[in-house]
């Protein structure tokens, strides 16, 4: 109550305990402690760029016309 009035009183919403702000900064250090999202982040990044450039050897000399 910062108004010193209920805020039902002022037909606005009952708020929340936890602020939005609050909740979102819970879920960010959960998803990022330890740095396990990081990781797993750049892991997957790093298994998709590996299995991308396998097929792409080439036999040398450039395909390029000029």
């Amino acid at each position: 109550m910062l108004t010193g009035v209920p805020y039902e009183d002022l037909d606005l919403p009952k708020l929340d305990d936890l602020s939005t702000g609050a909740r979102s900064e819970h879920v960010q250090h959960t998803l990022y402690k330890g740095m396990i999202l990081p990781l797993a982040a750049l892991a997957g990044l790093t298994v998709l760029v590996r299995r991308n450039s396998k097929n792409d050897h080439h036999d040398g000399g450039d395909d390029h016309e000029s």
